[in-house]
């Protein structure tokens, strides 16, 4: 009787262990998946060139 009981809360506290770990791969996807998303958002950034000024020169 009081293997069971033991065997129980063992069983209590693996499933608690095992559901605090999937709550903590859940939260590390998520700031993983916005990262990812942050750095495409910068890669996406539109290049535009415009002209500063001119030179101009003649060779004699």
């Amino acid at each position: 009787m009081f293997f069971d009981e033991e065997m129980e809360k063992l069983e209590k506290k693996r499933n608690t262990k095992r559901r605090t770990l999937f709550e903590a791969q859940d939260e590390i996807d998520s700031r993983k998946e916005g990262l990812i998303e942050g750095v495409e958002a910068r890669l996406r950034q539109l290049v535009s060139t415009s002209e500063l000024f001119a030179i101009r020169w003649r060779v004699k």
